[in-house]
């Protein structure tokens, strides 16, 4: 068990008073192996194990804000007309292919 200092929100009549944001205190429970590394990771750096876990905090906050903000794109829809090339019945598979073939063929131009 573990308690960190985390930046609040200052309410607004404490804000003109003084500049610095309020902090609070909070519990967390981690595993041991996770506070671990948080605390090799801030001994690494020369930082406070509490300004590693606000950081890390911070940056999953972000990511996670990156897909809800996402624009939600829409795929584009034809707006072509006409239907059917003349003499094409859908019935007729056959027929389908060999026109299918001979657009293959005029493609490569096998002369």
């Amino acid at each position: 068990m573990i308690i960190f200092r985390c930046e609040g929100r200052t309410p607004p009549f404490r804000r003109s008073i003084e500049r610095e944001p309020m902090l609070i205190e909070t519990q967390l429970h981690l595993p041991e192996d996770l506070l671990e590394q948080a605390r090799h990771k801030a001994t690494r750096e020369g930082r406070s194990l509490s300004a590693v876990v606000e950081d890390a905090l911070r940056r999953l906050l972000e990511e996670t804000q990156k897909f809800v903000t996402k624009p939600r794109v829409m795929p584009r829809v034809s707006k072509a007309t006409g239907g059917l090339q003349p003499g094409i019945d859908l019935e007729d598979t056959a027929a389908i292919q060999e026109m299918e073939d001979s657009e293959y063929i005029k493609r490569f131009d096998f002369r």
